[in-house]
């Protein structure tokens, strides 16, 4: 099976884009064709850069909207004569398994994150959901009533580097940030008020808000009104993913319901220190005081005051950098989520569900 077609949602800057980036690049280095369906996103221009072929359909997740465009949707993949489809996010488990119902396709289903909604699929095509983590695993079967045996965990990796990269920020503001799709799960409002509170403290620091969505225009209204537009920044403008956390000092993810967070992922492969809700797949990524800090979820204060941590002590800060560095290149290498990923396509190929 070498001809796959990945379906993905807009190109924005989300954990689902870095995973359809990233599996359609592995792809092609292990000699597969592949093209990606997607909405349109700035980072399209990503697949421009490394020639993987591509069409742009307005499918959005909800099939009411996309009701429309559901034929040129099933057209687009289908100019790709694909033997397999990859749905590489949930929101789009209607239109997937409409498309792979209307071509006699074989298709697989990435669940990114905690599913609240039966997911419609197309079950005799549907060869397999795979779970970025435990409770996305969960949710899907228990919520998203997809059969328990289809559903498999393989959790997203990394690219080894042989060192992690040096930093020379002596004497700069420190940056403070946090990176995900600006909606109200994700829990940016919080990160506002942590960085709010370090403001009043007179800590010494730059707060970075990596991202667009829909809750952009609250946040940019409550960071107004808190009187704290020159110490955060929302940066809407997508940088390259592989630099994404170059300016980043300190990561924060404040999130109130996460699948396995992708992002945090790339900041301990980058040494960046993490600080992180307790919610959902980051108990996979971080042993609290080792790899990262943990903190209860919504805890402004508490926010607040590990970040302080390692913004007073930068050794402390390095040290748990790297720890979550070498954490990660030893147990998250994108070669064991290649070699999961394929084996379950080598699956799909042989399966078939009634």
């Amino acid at each position: 099976m070498k001809r796959v077609v990945l379906m993905a949602p807009r190109l924005e800057l989300r954990g689902s884009t870095v995973y359809t980036l990233t599996l359609a690049r592995e792809l092609k280095l292990r000699g597969y064709n592949v093209a990606v369906v997607a909405a349109e996103g700035p980072f399209v221009e990503t697949l421009l850069e490394e020639k993987i072929p591509y069409a742009l359909v307005n499918i959005t997740g909800n099939l009411f909207q996309d009701v429309l465009f559901l034929n040129r949707a099933a057209s687009s993949v289908k100019s790709f004569n694909p033997e397999l489809i990859h749905v590489t996010h949930h929101d789009l488990a209607g239109v997937g398994g409409f498309v792979a119902g209307r071509l006699s396709c074989p298709y697989i289903l990435t669940i990114q994150s905690p599913v609240r909604n039966v997911l419609r699929h197309q079950r005799k095509q549907l060869r397999v959901a795979i779970a970025i983590s435990q409770p996305s695993r969960q949710s899907a079967v228990n919520k998203g009533r997809l059969p328990r045996e289809l559903v498999r965990i393989v959790e997203n990796g990394v690219s080894s580097e042989l060192k992690p990269p040096e930093k020379n920020g002596a004497g700069l503001v420190p940056v403070v940030g946090t990176a995900s799709r600006l909606v109200k799960d994700l829990g940016i409002k919080y990160f506002i008020h942590a960085a709010r509170e370090l403001i009043s403290r007179n800590v010494r620091a730059h707060f970075l808000i990596l991202g667009t969505g829909p809750e952009e225009a609250r946040l940019r209204k409550l960071i107004r009104g808190l009187e704290i537009c020159s110490h955060v920044t929302i940066n809407s403008a997508c940088p390259d993913l592989n630099t994404l956390i170059r300016p980043i000092d300190i990561f924060v993810s404040p999130a109130l319901s996460e699948g396995f967070s992708i992002f945090v992922l790339k900041a301990m492969a980058s040494a960046v220190p993490v600080v992180a809700s307790a919610a959902g797949g980051v108990f996979s990524l971080i042993n609290d005081k080792e790899t990262g800090l943990i903190v209860p979820k919504k805890d402004v204060s508490l926010f607040a005051d590990k970040i302080q941590a390692f913004l007073d002590d930068r050794e402390y800060a390095k040290t748990i950098g790297l720890n979550g560095f070498n954490y990660v290149q030893e147990n998250f290498p994108i070669k064991k989520t290649m070699e999961k990923t394929l084996s379950l396509y080598q699956e799909a190929e042989t399966s078939v569900n009634v």
